[in-house]
């Protein structure tokens, strides 16, 4: 995907509730028409810690979000983490615009980007694993650790926010674009089958234990079962249950 043309793209991949521009980090909406003044490019993995450019990993519109400049500018490349502090000696704000707090070289994003951030390192270790587990190889490569303080915090932040309409139809609009979704805005919890090195819980086709290859045929019979009552009443809210019976289904049908 063209870097030059991802700019022109956030105003219809990145519409907030009033049909102009959202930013990252600090969720405020600007005018409709991009021009590269006001907002930046974010690669949320940072450049500098990276093994992209503009090509690749570096021009995915899963990962490049608009941001305000100023706000882009004071994140620099410090890591995702929590701060202890969160008051003005703390505050990246830029004209009254808020997104998020940096103290002691870490940067926390509101609580209402943590969700997203995650989301998007977890696309990008999975997406680009090959180039990233041999860059992390090479002299200087950096690990994820160098992007967020731990794996266990972005798998804390992806559940503690949750994916929400704006996250869901981003994804849609950038699969028009691009022509792949990111598989955990679509599957949370893909997150901990995949990395929690204690998960232990139902893993359909990518569990870990291999609980799957341990269930007779009957066992996994009632999984799809049980999966199917839990849907209930069929609304939009409904999306992610529906999904999680049909991939228990499709499991079924494989074996």
């Amino acid at each position: 995907f063209s870097y030059e043309k991802v700019g022109p793209l956030f105003a219809y991949t990145d519409l907030g509730p009033t049909d102009q521009i959202m930013t990252f980090y600090a969720h405020s909406e600007f005018l409709l028409e991009w021009n590269g003044q006001i907002i930046d490019k974010e690669h949320v993995w940072p450049q500098s810690l990276g093994w992209f450019s503009e090509s690749g990993a570096g021009s995915d519109l899963h990962h490049l979000r608009p941001t305000i400049k100023m706000i882009n500018t004071l994140r620099n490349n410090n890591p995702f983490g929590e701060v202890s502090t969160k008051d003005e000696t703390t505050d990246v704000v830029d004209n009254g615009h808020l997104g998020g707090y940096l103290e002691n070289g870490v940067f926390e994003p509101l609580d209402e980007s943590k969700g997203d951030v995650a989301r998007i390192l977890l696309y990008l270790l999975a997406r680009y694993n090959d180039e990233y587990e041999a860059y992390r190889q090479t002299e200087g490569g950096h690990d994820i650790t160098d992007v967020i303080t731990s794996m266990d915090l972005l798998l804390e932040w992806n559940e503690l926010d949750p994916v929400d309409s704006t996250e869901m139809q981003r994804n849609d609009r950038v699969a028009e674009n691009q022509g792949n979704r990111n598989p955990f805005i679509d599957h949370p919890e893909f997150a901990n089958m995949i990395y929690d090195e204690n998960y232990d819980g139902e893993g359909a086709l990518i569990d870990t234990n291999g609980g799957n290859k341990l269930m007779s045929d009957d066992q996994k019979v009632q999984l799809v079962i049980d999966a199917i009552n839990e849907i209930g009443e069929v609304t939009l809210e409904s999306k992610n249950k529906i999904l999680k019976a049909e991939n228990l289904l499709a499991s079924l049908s494989n074996d």
